[in-house]
């Protein structure tokens, strides 16, 4: 916690005002992201016309990496 609050640019006492533990940080940056990612994908789909792009878009936004898209 102490390499965290510090490149949080955090005292370690205001860290544990928002987080109990690492597994807390880790579930809130996992939360986030994928929050994230359904804001771009909601955006996406809106421009789709057919499931084939449907799909293909929805893939591209959520797993770019696998999508050769990183």
């Amino acid at each position: 916690m102490n390499d965290i609050a510090r490149g949080a640019g955090l005292s370690r006492t205001a860290l544990y005002q928002d987080f109990r533990n690492k597994e807390d940080i880790y579930r809130k940056l996992v939360q986030f992201y994928y929050l994230e990612v359904e804001v771009a994908l909601e955006d996406a789909l809106k421009r789709v016309r057919d499931i084939s792009e449907t799909l293909r878009t929805a893939f591209q936004v959520s797993l770019p990496e696998l999508m050769g898209r990183n």
